[in-house]
C-alpha cells in the first residue's frame, strides 16, 4: 500500500505525476481518462482501508460497550492501518517511538520531577523528527512516516503538558487508545487528549445523514486531488508566463493538502469525531481541518495560518504562542513558527516558508492596524466587535483597501508556495524566488518601513 504523507509531502508522491504528459491540445476527456482516475485508484487503497475500518469502528461506538474496549478497539485500528505501509522499518520506527514516549511519560511521573522530564521529551523527540529527516532514515521510509510521526509527536508533547497540569496520567489503554486512535494517525489531524475522551461522551449518531456526511466529504477529497495533479496543469500550461506558472505551482501545492485534510476528515468522521457546535443540523457530521475558500480567496496571511490547518493552528497557539507571548507578540510569532518548522523535520524549503509566512503575517497585521488608527477606517486584518471606526467596513473606500490586501496575499501565496514545488529540490530556493524578483521580499521591506 502506498501510503500519502500529511501537510506539505504530499507533492513528492502525486504533484506533477503526470504533469509532463499533458498539455492543452489534449482534451478534458483525456486528462480524466488517463489521469483523473489513474490518480484516483493510486489512492483507493489508502483511502478504502481508512474509511472501512472506522466506519466499523464508529458502528461499534453507538453499542454501548465499557469505553476500555473503544480504547483498545481504536488503537488496534491504528496498528492495522500502520501495518498496510509498505516499508517494515518504518513499521518498527513508529512503534519504537511510542513505547519510548509511554516510558519517559511514566518515569517522569512517577518520580514526581514531571516538569524537566517534560522539557526533556519535548527536545528529544523534536531533534528526532530533525534527524530522522536528514539521517536516520532512509528518505523512501521516512517519506512513508514522516506525517504519522509528527502527528504522534504532536499528541505526546501536548500530553506532557496536560499531565503537568492536572497531576494525572491516562491508564495504558487509554494512552494506547489515544497515541494509535485509527481515526487520525494516518493522516491527522492531531487532536488533545481531551477531545479524544469527548469522542465516548459526545459521539455523533450514525445515521443516513452520517453516511451522506462522509460521502461528501470524501468526494471533496478526491476532487481536490484531481485538481492537484490533473486539472492545474491542463489549465495552466508550463509555457506560460512566470507569473502564472508560479500561481500554477503554488496551487497545485495547496489543493494536495486540501487532499490531505479531507481524507482526515473522512477518517474522524467516520469514527465518530466532531468540532462543531451545530447538533442538530447537518453541519454536526464535519471535523473542520482546513477551509479552502477562505485560503484561496484570503483577507490576509493571518486569515491563511489559521485556516491551513486549524487543528495544528490550535496545538501550536495553546502550547507554543502563550508560552512566549510574555517576550513579546514578534518572538512569539517567530517562535511559533520555528517550533512549527521543528516538528516538519526542519527541511528547508518548508521551513523556509512557515517563518516567512510567520513574519510576513505580523508585517500585515501592524501596518493595517496603523493604517486604520490614522484614516478612522475598518480595515484591520479582524473586524472589530464593536466598530467605532467612522469608515466601517461597507464603506467604498474601505472596500477598495481590503480587495488590495487580499489580492496581495494572493500573490504572497504564490510567491512562497512555489518553494513547494518539487523543482525547487532541483532549482534551489533563492533561484525559485530570484525568478519572481524577490517581490514579496520587497513589499514587506515597505511595511517594515511603515512600522518604523
Amino acid at each position: 500500500m502506498s501510503l500519502i504523507p500529511e501537510d506539505g509531502d504530499l507533492e513528492e508522491y502525486y504533484i506533477h505525476e503526470y504533469s509532463d504528459m499533458y498539455r492543452h491540445e489534449e482534451t478534458a476527456l483525456d486528462i480524466w481518462n488517463n489521469c483523473v482516475v489513474l490518480s484516483i485508484l493510486s489512492v483507493a487503497p489508502s483511502v478504502l482501508y481508512l474509511v472501512v475500518s472506522n466506519f466499523l469502528f464508529g458502528c461499534l461506538l453507538t453499542t454501548g460497550i465499557p469505553s476500555s474496549v473503544l480504547h483498545f478497539t481504536t488503537g488496534c485500528v491504528g496498528i492495522y492501518l500502520v501495518s498496510t505501509l509498505e516499508s517494515h522499518f518504518g513499521q518498527i520506527v513508529l512503534m519504537f517511538c511510542w513505547i519510548v514516549s509511554y516510558v519517559l511519560l511514566h518515569i517522569g511521573f512517577y518520580l514526581r520531577s514531571y516538569s524537566k522530564t517534560s522539557v526533556f521529551l519535548k527536545i528529544t523527540f523534536i531533534l528526532l523528527l530533525v534527524l530522522c529527516e536528514y539521517h536516520l532514515i532512509e528518505p523512501q521510509v521516512w517519506l512513508q512516516i514522516r506525517g504519522i510521526v509528527m502527528v504522534l509527536v504532536m499528541k505526546v508533547l501536548s500530553l506532557t503538558d496536560d499531565v503537568n497540569k492536572l497531576d494525572s496520567m491516562p491508564s495504558f489503554i487509554q494512552y494506547f487508545g489515544y497515541t494509535l486512535c485509527g481515526a487520525n494517525i494516518m493522516f491527522g489531524p492531531w487532536i488533545s487528549f481531551g477531545d479524544y475522551l469527548n469522542l465516548y461522551k459526545k459521539n455523533t449518531k450514525k445515521n443516513l445523514i452520517w453516511i451522506c456526511a462522509i460521502v461528501k466529504v470524501l468526494t471533496s477529497s478526491l476532487f481536490f486531488l484531481t485538481l492537484s495533479n490533473c486539472w492545474s496543469a491542463y489549465f495552466i500550461s508550463d509555457d506560460s508566463n512566470r507569473w502564472l506558472t508560479a500561481y500554477k505551482e503554488a496551487f497545485a501545492f495547496r489543493t494536495s493538502h486540501y487532499f490531505i485534510s479531507y481524507l482526515a476528515e473522512v477518517g474522524m468522521i467516520a469514527a465518530g469525531f466532531t468540532n462543531s457546535s451545530k447538533r442538530d443540523s447537518f453541519n454536526q457530521y464535519r471535523f473542520i481541518i482546513t477551509e479552502p475558500l477562505e485560503i484561496e480567496f484570503p483577507s490576509s496571511l493571518s486569515i491563511v495560518v489559521k485556516k491551513w490547518n486549524q487543528p495544528m493552528h490550535d496545538f501550536l497557539k495553546k502550547y507554543v504562542y502563550y508560552s512566549w507571548l510574555s517576550f513579546g507578540k514578534f518572538y512569539a510569532i517567530v517562535a511559533t513558527f520555528l517550533i512549527s518548522s521543528l516538528l516538519h523535520g526542519l527541511e528547508l524549503k518548508v521551513s523556509m516558508v512557515l517563518v516567512s509566512i510567520g513574519v510576513f503575517s505580523y508585517l500585515q497585521v501592524v501596518p493595517r492596524d496603523r493604517i486604520a488608527e490614522i484614516f478612522d477606517c475598518c480595515v484591520r486584518v479582524r473586524p472589530c466587535k464593536d466598530c467605532k471606526h467612522k469608515y466601517k467596513r461597507d464603506n467604498i473606500r474601505v472596500r477598495i483597501i481590503l480587495l488590495i490586501y487580499s489580492l496581495a496575499t494572493v500573490f504572497h501565496l504564490a510567491y512562497l508556495g512555489v518553494l513547494m514545488d518539487p523543482s525547487t529540490d532541483e532549482i534551489g530556493i533563492y533561484d525559485k524566488w530570484q525568478n519572481l524578483y524577490f517581490v514579496s521580499h520587497i513589499v514587506m521591506f515597505f511595511n517594515v518601513m511603515v512600522i518604523l
